[in-house]
């Protein structure tokens, strides 16, 4: 009987750690993945809202499995890499790490609730992004 608990042990001293990485788990990747339409950036030096209307362009997210993201202008592909979510703060906030800045920076505060999306620069003036899911 003994014995058996020492093998038990020895399994959960080795698989125990692989649990304690950092991240994210796979249902936030999959509530990620599709398509996303920009509604509104704010923030700023100037503390100002722009929108599809007000500054006259579109912008869309695409993000494809669990790793890649395409950004698009206009209806015009204008960048494209990979990503991973990251836990941050001890696990009370979510980053997302780009391969390559998107909007200027690699990394970018991440929420996601129900159908909205929200990208936050994490330097200097805490520019936010919302989008909401188009498909």
């Amino acid at each position: 009987m003994s014995n058996n608990v020492w093998k038990i042990l020895g399994i959960l001293a080795l698989v125990g750690p692989m649990a304690c990485t950092d991240a994210i788990a796979p249902t936030t990747q999959e509530l990620l993945e599709g398509n996303w339409t920009w509604v509104e950036s704010s923030g700023g030096i100037t503390g100002g809202t722009g929108t599809p209307a007000s500054t006259g362009e579109t912008m869309s997210l695409r993000f494809l499995g669990t790793d890649s993201v395409e950004v698009s202008r206009n209806g015009a592909l204008q960048g494209a890499t990979t990503y991973q979510l990251r836990s941050s703060d001890g696990g009370a906030t979510t980053v997302i790490e780009y391969a390559q800045g998107i909007f200027g920076f690699d990394t970018q505060d991440f929420n996601l609730t129900m159908d909205v999306l929200l990208l936050i620069d994490g330097c200097c003036d805490g520019y936010a992004y919302r989008f909401e899911r188009a498909s």
